[in-house]
């Protein structure tokens, strides 16, 4: 006995069950005792892209050049209001999804509203018991 779904919790049960679950499925593809098509058995013909996708440092200048410029020419007040009104609508119980279309109108930066989110509630941190 754990002490119940907390105390199971608690002791990396659940994570524990997954990862040996994880570690037997993939066992058994890389023996061929479970088929996945394209990964053991059935694989595309097709080579694989070779050339990731590279962006034009012209092109990451130019974006870079509107940001300033929508930081530049926005009403500063309104996205801090915005802001702020997020903050607190984040900490109740409230739907925070018209705080945040507040916050774009305004023209808040996902950044800065994803910065007010993460004070609110934090990172997501893996738990791992090991």
């Amino acid at each position: 006995d754990m002490g119940g779904a907390l105390g199971a919790l608690d002791a990396g049960f659940q994570i524990s069950e997954i990862h040996e679950s994880a570690y037997d499925y993939q066992r058994r593809v890389e023996s061929e005792d479970r088929i996945v098509v394209g990964v053991n058995r059935y694989q595309s013909p097709t080579p694989p892209i070779e050339q990731l996708q590279t962006i034009d440092p012209a092109q990451t200048q130019r974006q870079l050049d509107r940001l300033a410029r929508v930081k530049r020419d926005r009403d500063d007040s309104a996205v801090s209001a915005s802001l702020q009104n997020l903050e607190n609508i984040a900490r109740g119980t409230d739907n925070t999804m018209p705080a945040i279309l507040e916050c774009v109108e305004a023209y808040a930066t996902l950044g800065e509203i994803s910065d007010v989110l993460r004070g609110v509630f934090g990172v997501q941190q893996e738990f791992s018991p090991f």
